[in-house]
């Protein structure tokens, strides 16, 4: 018995007795109290337990004279019903109930249908049992018969189901009886008991009067927002209804406690303030378990959507409720009913009155004069009037007003029509995306027609400034709008837009509209505008609103497109919008149009006599090439609309560009939605973590590889030259950046030459999720070596000039730690469109995998490999036996490795190897692991020199003056014919200070090397990197040298330049300085394997001197080494001196000039100013500097 609309497969369910009919299930599972006449029973113990009591969750319970399995409790329905479920419960207060019971059935009380089955019943006597029949019964008469019980027979029960004598909405008690009793309490009346039977109270735990509502459903309460809002309360809130005097238990009252509140999405975002009302002030409490029904519990009819009831002015309705009798007074504690008259609202409005603080979405009642009136407490409970046919219609729900019955203030109630849709949104969902409540109405105009209202119910309307029609856009989510991203070239700031959903006449408020801010604006990171000759690139954009919209038949989403949607040329389909009528006209349209155009081919909408070539792969065209049938300036970002066979419409283009407005051979270009799938995705949903694979490769073997299932490697780019032919892979690790090979750009240099395809399979066709994007800079790598065969450092950063969108299909890898390791053996893979064969001639059109095993690197240096020539930067993979390996064309792209979270890492680059797939000539990869310094500092940057590195991690357990690792990232290591000679500082990305000591300059330049990011000279920690010194300059008296690399190093948080001091700086006495250096502390002359660290403190030079006997010379400069670092006076030549600067970055103090700075003549340590050699410095690195030192 229940009523259904259907809109496509959605359903919306409404009310039986709405369409006529008395009996109302459509809701759910409803539930029925029998009045006294109505039930029956075996035998009665004594009157206290009179079956007519014995309603669930009640006082009352049955319990029969005799405790036997022949007793049975008796329901005549007094007409046929259909039943459906049977809920029992023990006694309330003794410990008696009914175990298991049976059922039966008859329409003549003499002919009974018994239900074989024997029912499990209650556990205890709280516990409530629900039988759900298998399927409807129909009968006048039910018994129900206890077979085992606990301790005695008790029953309260509650039937399920459908019958005629159900009660109407809107009906009372009170008006057989005609009025109410008319003793006035302040303003308004003692109300008849129960003569208002959907009134509720809302009680603050359990107790403590709260708010009023109104009963419309079983388990559905209308109140008000700001009386469950927690901003307002946080206690828990419980529902009484049949409650009359709240003092007094009266036998009617049950309390049932709220299972969820639903506020309008409005209403957060416009509260009610001292002098305002706000706005949306509407709520809906679901109950945890059905309401009985009855005479004196019952619902209040809701108004139709075209009511005129609250339209008449001075119309007398009703308002009920506990709250305060008198400004500042007290709760009553009896329910008050007070009569007042419907006031417009431009009365309400008037300056007098509320000055135009009160919104379309209410109303006022009451008088001039003031005297009757809702109070503080009755928020949320009903205005009702009577309508023509006697029904109580709940026409407002209280809300608001300055004070209580003042003068010109009058009581300010939530129009309950404006709310319909949020009431039929929350209790019966709405339609699904792309179906319309009604089709179109014929009366053409000007090439389109009127829409019919609200027929297009995905529709919005973009404002400037709240007011100004500027351009269309879609639904596509109660949160998310689609338009063009020209509609915000002129107004960037989401502050400056409204979105209008529910809109059809500009010109008047119609009752489904909802004005809704706008949270964020993303534009397409590709979106180029277009001009009067082209239609850009990428027009689209997604606007967030900053609440949701209610969604309802009248307003929901359109459905996107699958990418495999496919429309034929010919489709019909529809353009909306209030854009220009004609193009010449000076307006807009003041309602909404829509216009029938075709889909047509790209061939015909590019060919010489239409747009010659300029329309993109991602647009489509669509009108008639007669013209006359188009969309116009303000219809932009609206919707392109075409059915689909179900009946429902997908959002297959959004309005964008055309020469003109509807002229012949110049059709309507619109951005095809399919291809902006992986933008919206990204926008609405974000993207997965780093190396996640959508799906599984296939099994399908070719030629030592296979075909990759399209878009299965996301991070996989194409690098193209001239934008057409590919020449290498990459990976992408950031929407902007992407890691190739470095030789990929040796021989092909100008960034303009290249571009970047991200989203790429098939390199023959277009298949949706390609993004093709343009370079801004490549940084290769500065240790770059190609002189000799695998090269080293083949390592290239690419920047991209927009970022990639990222989404399911194309995102990052992710880049691996500094301590991962995969053990040899482990199976990865490799990726890309190069040759399939050694000798052949082309590379892949489709993008290809192979599977490849990590080969230790004594294998792949050993006799039968490559006999030594792999560096220690690079990894291989392959098989011994050959047969599978990356290839020409593939340079650049990953070799990805699975970690145990199932995860993809970028263990490789594919880099070099001999030949293809030979045996025992494997795969040689550069090993990311080495790059990530290089990958941090292009990315992100340096920090300023003299910034130490202390990670955040647990520092390992240190020896005595073991310095933490890299973290005096300035200190290197100065090799002579790769031996440790001394020790240095980083002061420029060229540049080494030194002790003209540690360097002799009769060696030749190219035996000493610099050792940058070195700790533990024992392992390799792959920080290191070792740079050839290209020229060697020493200061004037042999103080200090200064040794320039052949290429810059690599700056980053563990290997960065020490500060020099400025010359008038002076380090202020006792400052705490630190030497550091591998030298032993022992004075034995060997070295440690880790770098050591010893705090010392600046001394008075004259105290220095004076321990010296006067032998310092003005360029030097002491330091008192600490009690517990006194044995630490032995230090390596050219070791730093560093002290705090003000700022707290460190500057480089001293140089040690001799192993044993201290002399054996006194406890200071003597070491070489550097401040004193500022001149040299700086002089040196002027003259010599090479363009891109700093």
């Amino acid at each position: 018995m229940q009523g259904t609309v259907r809109y496509g497969e959605a359903s919306i369910l409404f009310p039986e007795e709405k369409l006529g009919s008395n009996c109302n299930t459509s809701l759910g599972l409803q539930t029925y109290w029998i009045q006294n006449a109505d039930i029956t029973a075996s035998s009665i113990r004594d009157s206290a337990h009179d079956p007519a009591q014995a309603r669930l969750h009640g006082n009352g319970a049955w319990m029969p004279l005799i405790q036997d399995a022949n007793q049975f409790l008796q329901i005549d329905f007094g007409n046929k019903a259909k039943v459906s479920a049977v809920a029992i419960q023990g006694h309330p207060t003794n410990d008696f109930w009914v175990s298991k019971f049976s059922l039966s059935f008859s329409m003549d009380a003499k002919r009974w249908e018994d239900i074989s089955e024997v029912f499990e019943g209650s556990g205890n006597r709280h516990d409530v049992k629900t039988t759900q029949l298998e399927e409807l019964k129909i009968a006048r008469f039910l018994r129900i018969k206890p077979t085992e019980w606990n301790g005695a027979i008790a029953l309260r029960i509650e039937i399920y189901g459908c019958m005629e004598d159900f009660p109407k909405c809107g009906t009372r008690q009170q008006d057989e009886n005609h009025h109410s009793r008319r003793k006035r309490v302040v303003g308004g009346n003692n109300a008849a008991p129960n003569s208002w039977p959907w009134q509720v109270e809302i009680l603050e735990n359990g107790t403590k009067h709260w708010c009023g509502g109104s009963i419309i459903h079983p388990q559905w309460i209308i109140t008000a927002a700001h009386c469950v809002d927690e901003i307002y309360s946080l206690a828990q809130k419980e529902i009484r209804i049949g409650e009359h005097n709240s003092k007094v238990l009266e036998g009617y009252e049950e309390i049932i406690e709220g299972d969820r509140y639903y506020i309008h999405p409005g209403f957060k975002h416009d509260r009610p303030t001292m002098i305002s009302a706000g706005d949306y002030d509407f709520a809906l409490y679901r109950l945890k378990r059905p309401v009985t029904f009855y005479s004196r519990v019952g619902p209040v009819c809701l108004p139709e959507e075209d009511s005129t009831i609250i339209d008449e002015v001075g119309r007398m309705c009703f308002l009920t409720g506990w709250g305060h009798t008198k400004e500042n007074g007290n709760f009553s504690d009896i329910l008050q009913e007070n009569e007042v008259p419907i006031v417009s609202l431009e009365e309400c409005n008037k300056n007098y009155s509320y000055n135009g603080h009160i919104k379309e979405r209410y109303l006022c009642a009451g008088y001039p004069e003031g005297g009757k009136d809702a109070c503080q407490g009755d928020s949320g409970g009903p205005l009702v009037c009577q309508d023509g046919e006697g029904k109580w219609v709940l026409a407002g729900v209280v809300t608001w007003g300055i004070g209580c019955a003042r003068a010109q203030k009058y009581g300010v109630y939530a129009d309950v029509r404006r709310f319909l849709p949020f009431i039929e949104s929350t209790i019966y969902g709405y339609p699904q995306c792309g179906n319309r409540p009604f089709p179109s109405v014929m009366s053409r105009i000007v090439g389109g027609r009127e829409a019919r209202p609200n027929s297009w119910p995905w529709q919005v309307d973009l404002l400037i400034n709240g007011n100004a029609h500027h351009c269309g856009g879609s639904l596509i989510d109660p949160l998310w709008i689609v338009t063009s991203a020209h509609c915000f070239y002129e107004y960037t700031k989401p502050d400056q837009w409204q979105v209008r959903v529910g809109e059809h006449n500009e010109t008047k408020f119609e009752g489904y509209e909802e004005m809704i801010d706008i949270e964020s604006i993303t534009i397409h990171p590709g979106f180029e505008i277009g001009n009067g000759k082209h239609p850009g690139d990428y027009d689209i954009a997604i606007v967030k609103l900053r609440r949701p919209a209610v969604f309802h038949k009248l307003v929901h989403a359109i459905c996107l497109p699958d990418m495999e949607t496919s429309l034929p040329t010919g489709q019909s389909c529809f353009a909306t919008g209030w854009g220009r009528q004609q193009e010449n006209a000076n307006e807009y349209s003041d309602v909404l149009r829509e216009v029938e155009v075709n889909l047509v081919s790209k061939k015909v909408c590019n060919s010489n006599i239409s747009y010659n070539g300029i329309i993109h792969e991602r647009y489509l065209c669509a009108g008639v090439q007669a013209g006359g049938r188009d969309s116009c300036v303000g219809d932009s970002g609206g919707p392109l609309a075409c059915p689909k066979e179900d009946g429902s419409f997908t959002l297959t283009g959004i309005v964008s560009w055309g020469e003109g407005c509807a002229r012949a051979d110049k059709y309507g270009v619109y951005l095809d939605v399919r291809y902006m799938l992986p933008f919206i995705e990204s926008t609405l949903h974000g993207y997965p973590s780093c190396g996640v694979r959508p799906v599984p490769s296939p099994s399908s073997r070719i030629v030592g590889g296979l075909e990759a299932r399209p878009n299965t490697w996301p991070w996989q780019v194409d690098l193209l030259v001239n934008g057409t032919s590919h020449y290498c892979g990459g990976s992408l690790i950031d929407p902007l950046w992407v890691v190739t090979s470095a030789h990929c750009f040796y021989f092909i240099p100008p960034v303009n030459w290249w571009h970047v395809r991200v989203g790429e399979h098939n390199e023959t066709k277009f298949e949706g999720y390609e993004e093709k994007i343009e370079i801004e800079n490549v940084t290769l790598h500065p240790g770059l070596d190609m002189t000799f065969e695998p090269g080293d450092y083949d390592f290239a950063l690419v920047k991209l000039k927009r970022p990639a969108v990222f989404h399911s299909r194309v995102h990052s890898i992710c880049l691996p730690d500094m301590e991962t390791s995969f053990p040899p053996g482990k199976t990865c893979f490799a990726t890309g469109w190069g040759k399939q064969q050694e000798n052949a001639t082309k590379t892949s059109d489709v993008l290809r995998e192979v599977e490849v095993n990590l080969v230790s690197k004594e294998v792949c240096n050993s006799n039968t490999s490559y006999n030594g020539r792999i560096p220690e930067r690079y990894l291989c993979a392959g098989f011994q036996a050959g047969g599978k390996d990356s290839c020409s064309g593939d340079s650049g792209g990953p070799l990805a490795c699975q970690n145990e979270d199932g995860r993809f890492i970028l263990t490789g680059v594919v880099s070099w190897g001999e030949g293809c797939a030979r045996a025992n000539k494997y795969g040689v990869y550069l090993d990311v692991r080495y790059m990530l310094p290089f990958i941090e500092s292009t990315l992100y940057g340096h920090p300023k020199c003299g910034t130490r590195f202390l990670s955040s991690e647990t520092p390992p357990a240190l020896s005595q003056n073991e310095a933490r690792p890299n973290s005096w990232p300035w200190q290197v290591q100065l090799l002579f014919s790769d031996k440790h000679a001394c020790s240095g500082s980083l002061i420029d990305r060229y540049w080494v200070l030194t002790s003209a000591t540690c360097v002799n300059t009769s060696h030749s330049v190219d035996d000493w090397t610099v050792r940058l990011g070195e700790h533990d000279r024992t392992v390799i920690e792959r920080y290191e990197e070792s740079i050839k010194v290209k020229e060697i300059y020493t200061s004037p008296k042999h103080h200090i040298s200064l040794l320039k690399m052949k290429r810059e190093a690599v700056l980053h948080k563990r290997v960065l330049p020490i500060c020099l001091a400025e010359e008038d700086a002076n380090v202020t006495v006792n400052s705490s300085c630190y030497v550091t250096g591998w030298q032993s502390p022992k004075k034995d002359g060997n070295l440690t394997a880790v770098l050591n660290e010893a705090r010392v403190e600046m001394t008075p030079f004259q105290d220095c001197n004076a321990s010296y006997t006067g032998k310092l010379s003005e360029y030097e400069i002491c330091a008192n080494f600490t009690r517990e670092e006194a044995q630490v006076c032995n230090v390596e030549r050219g070791a730093p001196l560093v002290c705090p600067g003000i700022d707290g970055r460190y500057v480089l103090t001293g140089v040690a000039s001799a192993e044993d700075v201290c002399s054996n003549v006194g406890q200071y340590g003597v070491f070489i100013d550097v401040k004193m050699m500022l001149s040299f410095i700086n002089n040196t690195i002027t003259t010599n500097k090479d363009p891109v030192s700093v």
